[in-house]
């Protein structure tokens, strides 16, 4: 019976390509964050004069919700019924979801960065600071007050979680679901709740994460070595099975 530590011995995984798919983000995002910061506010404008009514406009509402709690229910409902033996990996979206919340939280508190409706895209507070508005309320990133946590839009992150996912899994599906994650950062400026700097270090801060805890199977190995060491040591780990079900390139 295996051991639970084999499943970190002998790794049938390819080898992580962590320059393209880890550094090359990371090193992205406040880059690029930077130059589309300095036109924030005209782009801000441009895309937020867009005015879709009707049931464009409310159709767009749902679209823009890819990558939430709903969207996880129902891919899980469908890999179910259509691949069940591989419904294990959705793990894997799971924390990488949680890990990415966590971690985009913390640095929207660090950031402190102001959203559209203060009216000023240089508005970063940080963790301490505060702000006052027109009203006269004082605001406190520290606080976990929403207006000063605009940097990184927590909906796409979310969306590219899901894409990174859904693309591993499904490479055909690629094109569409990374589309729809970019229509979802295009949709949080049109609906005014983001600068276009806040999707872009999203997007980029979010690759990274999704990318190495799917295609490492971090949800997969995580529940096996709690479950291999915490509750059931006769137990065998799963991973091996589910790396030998993986459709071969």
């Amino acid at each position: 019976m295996p051991h639970p530590d084999d499943i970190t011995q002998a790794d049938p995984l390819p080898r992580l390509e962590w320059r393209r798919h880890v550094l090359l983000p990371l090193v992205l995002a406040p880059v690029l964050g930077a130059l589309v910061w300095l036109v924030d506010a005209p782009l801000f404008r441009a895309i937020n004069a867009i005015k879709p009514r009707g049931d464009v406009g409310r159709e767009l509402e749902t679209v823009g919700q890819f990558g939430s709690a709903s969207t996880f229910i129902i891919a899980g409902a469908v890999i179910f019924f259509l691949d069940r033996r591989r419904v294990r990996r959705m793990l894997d979206w799971m924390l990488a979801f949680l890990m990415g919340g966590l971690i985009f939280y913390v640095v929207k508190m660090l950031l402190g960065r102001g959203r559209p409706e203060l009216g000023d895209p240089d508005l970063f507070v940080g963790l301490t600071g505060t702000h006052r508005t027109d009203d006269g309320e004082l605001l406190r990133a520290i606080e976990g007050v929403a207006q000063l946590h605009a940097m990184p839009s927590s909906h796409t992150t979310h969306a590219v979680i899901a894409a990174v996912f859904l693309g591993v899994m499904y490479p055909k599906l690629r094109p569409f679901v990374f589309f729809w994650a970019g229509l979802v950062g295009f949709l949080r400026v049109l609906h005014g709740a983001h600068w276009p700097s806040d999707v872009v270090v999203g997007a980029l801060l979010a690759y990274p994460v999704a990318y190495v805890v799917t295609t490492r199977f971090w949800g997969v190995r995580g529940l096996d070595w709690v479950w291999c060491r915490l509750i059931d040591r006769r137990a065998s780990p799963k991973f091996p099975e589910m790396i030998a079900q993986e459709p071969r390139a």
